[in-house]
């Protein structure tokens, strides 16, 4: 493997670990100049205050609104992985396209440092502060507050179910690379790509994978107690709601539109959490699926087979996806709403 260590101590969703982030100073995605406008706001949850950004499109009419739920760990608004700033492409080429966005600092990234074991919690992370931010852009002037929508990114995009149950006046939920699948069975697939990465797994490594997973299945069956440190860093409670979270109930209740999207080149939320997505909800007809077959965890091009150092190199989001989504926002979800799940052919 390249790099194992870099793997190891980079790669994993943990939830209380900083992510590594850096300037980018390319031009927004999906245009050559500027076709919104942003401004300044905090999203307010009690105490907690979180700035943000709201990204406009160009003129004074009503726009479908549109908020973004972080992925695991602490991130700022634009949630930087990287030189990537995924949020950031995400806000300003869909505003460009004709949809307000408003994006946030996660509390785990702005108050992290105070938060205590019992603090973390799924709802505390992820959902409490998302449905604070759809009730303050139903607010804004510009957003019809009839559409408003919410997009997660991986375990935000696990947890829009979940936004939605609190708030079933949603007009839509969007899953992009999120998994109804137990985050535990993620943790030790995961570990089993790394480690196998170039073909070979030392005697050292099956040991690490042997105690990763001891430890995995001990949170599973409820033993928590006996896994002797945190796992990869979170409070061991925490993967127990995450393992025991079901999110496939609440999105069969929801009766608002919903959009599933996944990447070929996903080596941490995989081909068989799509799936596992399509089988639950067969047979919804508010349900579109639309798979991508070159594209990453942050829905960016690749060709080689997919690694950490993906996240290192500067990219961005995919224009082909942000065209899809703004489609499917915009027709009220009438655009993509195909049985049949098709891969892009470039994508």
């Amino acid at each position: 493997m390249k790099n194992k260590q870099m793997v190891l101590a980079t790669v994993i969703m943990v939830a209380l670990r900083a992510p590594i982030t850096s300037a980018q100073t390319s031009k927004p995605v999906g245009q050559a100049a500027p076709r919104f406008t942003e401004e300044s706001t905090v999203v307010k949850t009690g105490k907690f205050k979180l700035p943000g950004k709201i990204t406009l499109p160009l003129g004074d009419f009503k726009v479908p609104g549109l908020i973004l739920v972080h992925g695991s760990g602490p991130h700022d608004e634009d949630e930087t992985i990287g030189p990537n700033k995924t949020f950031k492409d995400i806000g300003e080429g869909l505003a460009a396209r004709g949809v307000a966005v408003l994006r946030y600092e996660k509390r785990t990234h702005k108050y992290g440092a105070t938060m205590t074991v019992d603090d973390i919690s799924i709802d505390n992370e992820v959902v409490l502060d998302a449905v604070s931010a759809v009730k303050q852009l139903r607010e804004h002037p510009r957003v019809d507050p009839k559409r408003v929508f919410v997009l997660g990114h991986s375990l935000g995009g696990t947890c829009v179910p979940l936004i939605a149950a609190l708030d079933p006046e949603i007009a839509g939920i969007i899953s992009l690379s999120g998994t109804p699948r137990s985050l535990l069975d993620l943790i030790d697939e995961q570990f089993e790509y790394l480690f196998n990465e170039d073909g070979k797994i030392t005697a050292k490594e099956k040991k690490k994978l042997d105690e990763l997973h001891t430890d995995t299945q001990l949170i599973r069956e409820g033993r928590i107690s006996e896994v002797k440190q945190p796992l990869l860093g979170a409070p061991n409670k925490y993967w127990a709601e995450l393992h025991k979270l079901d999110v496939l109930t609440p999105a069969k209740k929801y009766n608002g539109l919903i959009l599933i999207l996944g990447g070929g080149r996903d080596y941490q939320v995989t081909r068989a959490c799509f799936d596992a997505w399509s089988k639950g909800l067969e047979g919804k007809p508010n349900v579109t699926f639309k798979w991508y077959k070159t594209l990453n965890h942050l829905m960016m091009v690749g060709s080689d087979p997919p690694s950490p150092s993906d996240y290192m190199t500067a990219g961005h989001f995919s224009k082909r996806t942000l065209d899809d989504i703004a489609a499917w926002i915009l027709s009220d979800g009438k655009k993509l709403a195909e049985k049949k799940i098709k891969a892009s052919p470039k994508e």
